[in-house]
């Protein structure tokens, strides 16, 4: 593989990384806010509806486990450029995700 050949699949895993990172703030963004309406249902004292419960917990559910299967692609393609840092810090912050709505 020449130079050029390595820079350019460089270039591309860079790329895919940044489109992940994107795609991990609009995950975790939306695992917030599913996690607050759910909240929000939970703690109502009138008119709690159990189907709108179940499916926020549903959505918050599905959405965490995406937020987490991206995170780590993420991780996947830091160890491809042989970014430590990078993989420490996703790793971290996957762990952070699941320690606050799994455990």
């Amino acid at each position: 593989m020449s130079d050029t050949d390595g820079e350019v699949e460089n270039m591309e895993l860079e790329v895919k990384i940044f489109e992940l990172k994107r795609e991990k703030h609009v995950r975790k963004t939306a695992v917030t806010k599913t996690n607050q309406r759910f909240k929000r249902l939970c703690t109502e004292k009138s008119n709690i509806k159990t189907d709108q419960i179940n499916f926020e917990f549903s959505q918050l559910w599905d959405l965490l486990g995406e937020s987490l299967l991206i995170m780590d692609n993420l991780t996947t393609f830091f160890m491809k450029i042989k970014d430590k840092d990078g993989k420490l810090m996703s790793i971290k912050e996957a762990d952070n995700l699941k320690k606050k709505f799994i455990s």
